[in-house]
């Protein structure tokens, strides 16, 4: 008996992390803190031959999880289906949902550790601003010392109001 169930995801890419991230020691050992795997698919659940045998070992148990937990990425709609497989319809259910539960979690937390990178970046980015910004007002702090002017713009406007009265005069000695 199987389940199936899907997960969308706004980014190509973290379906594939998610896909990888399902079939992983880490997502096993998650399903069997939270939901007991091992409990649910040993040999008091279903047949001798299609159980998971008491004494498996961490690899032979993620060997068998693969074999009962299959993901499929479908790009075109951007969707991770999940299937499962179990004896009884109702573990399928609660596996697949414990499973979709991990990883909400594992997409929380990548997406929570990408926004925390893109905020690191953009306040460095505003710190280098900052520093650029101090470093001309301190530039023209210096120049207004040194030329004595309080007003740059004002200077430059003075300087042009100069210019246009000598000029005037020029052309008035000229004539």
């Amino acid at each position: 008996i199987m389940a199936s169930i899907g997960i969308t995801s706004g980014e190509p890419n973290s379906l594939y992390s998610l896909r990888h991230f399902i079939q992983s020691h880490d997502a096993l050992n998650q399903l069997e803190g939270s939901y007991g795997f091992r409990s649910h698919y040993g040999p008091d659940h279903g047949d001798w031959l299609t159980a998971l045998p008491e004494d498996a070992s961490q690899d032979e148990t993620l060997r068998y999880y693969r074999r009962v937990v299959t993901p499929h990425i479908s790009t075109t709609e951007g969707i991770l289906t999940l299937d499962v497989w179990a004896h009884d319809p109702k573990v399928a259910q609660d596996t697949a949902q414990a499973l979709l539960d991990i990883s909400e979690a594992f997409l929380n937390r990548m997406n929570a550790r990408a926004l925390e990178d893109q905020v690191a970046f953009y306040r460095d980015e505003v710190s280098a601003a900052n520093k650029a910004l101090a470093e001309k007002r301190a530039e023209l702090t210096n120049w207004r010392n040194s030329n004595n002017a309080l007003d740059p713009l004002a200077q430059a406007q003075m300087i042009q109001g100069i210019i246009s009265e000598l000029e005037t005069e020029l052309s008035q000695v000229r004539a």
